[in-house]
């Protein structure tokens, strides 16, 4: 597909990131969405979105194509960020208690 000229529907192209993209009913449309679309017997839902299970976007076999909803997070992510806030909150009080200890005279 070269520049400028419109594409038919079944029309495929990879874009910069490496996403693969097909043209349904004019539009163009994420083809691992399409894939998993498919796996599941209908459209995708507001709240849910298409991912790759091994990370290889150009990997478009359905079993590596999973259905997530939107706003969950990976329990390692969670922890990291719990771990975070709470190393943060650790040198805070570190630095609360040396103000304290200098007021006392400590």
């Amino acid at each position: 597909m070269s520049r400028g000229k419109s594409a038919d529907d079944g029309a495929t192209f990879v874009n910069q990131n490496g996403y693969h993209h097909t043209r349904v009913d004019g539009a163009w449309v994420a083809t691992h969405r399409l894939v998993a679309e498919k796996k599941l017997g209908r459209p995708l839902g507001p709240d849910e979105f298409a991912s790759f299970v091994d990370g290889d976007r150009s990997n478009l076999d359905p079993s590596n194509i999973i259905v997530k909803k939107r706003g969950q997070t990976s329990l390692r992510r969670r922890r990291a960020l719990l771990v975070s806030r709470l190393e943060e909150l650790k040198a805070q009080l570190e630095v609360i208690d040396a103000e304290l200890d200098v007021q006392n005279g400590s």
